[in-house]
C-alpha cells in the first residue's frame, strides 16, 4: 500500500533526525541546547508540516559516558605473580567482561 511506504520513509526520516540531534548536543561538546521554538512561529513552506523530535537525554548520557573510573582490586597474591608471567592479559577487560555477565547487562548503545 502507497501511503505505508510514505510512512515508513516518514518514521525513518524521523530515527535519522533524532540521531542527528542527539549527535548534535553531546554533553562532551559541551554545546548548549537551544529551546524549543513555538509551533506557531515555525514558518512553512506549503505542503509541509512541523514535525516533534523527541531525544531522552538521560539514557543517551549514560550510553555516551565511557569515562574509565579507578577501582581498587584485591587478588590472592599467587594470582598477581601469575599475572606478572602473562603481558597479554587485560584484567580490566576481564573484569568488565565478567560484572557484565555476573549483572546481566550490556554496554550501553552508542548514537
Amino acid at each position: 500500500m502507497k501511503n505505508e511506504g510514505c510512512y515508513g520513509q516518514f518514521s525513518a526520516g524521523v530515527r535519522r533526525k533524532r540521531r542527528f540531534l542527539l549527535k548534535c548536543f553531546r554533553e562532551e561538546q559541551k554545546d548548549e541546547i537551544p529551546r524549543p521554538t513555538h509551533l506557531e512561529k515555525v514558518a512553512l513552506e506549503e505542503g509541509s508540516f512541523v514535525q516533534a523530535v523527541v531525544a531522552v537525554m538521560p539514557p543517551v548520557r549514560r550510553a555516551w559516558s565511557r569515562k574509565a573510573v579507578k577501582k581498587t582490586l584485591t587478588i590472592p597474591a599467587w594470582m598477581e605473580e601469575e599475572l606478572r608471567k602473562r603481558e597479554d592479559v587485560n584484567v580490566s577487560l576481564i573484569l568488565q567482561e565478567a560484572l557484565k555477565k555476573e549483572l546481566k547487562i550490556k554496554e550501553p548503545v552508542s548514537f
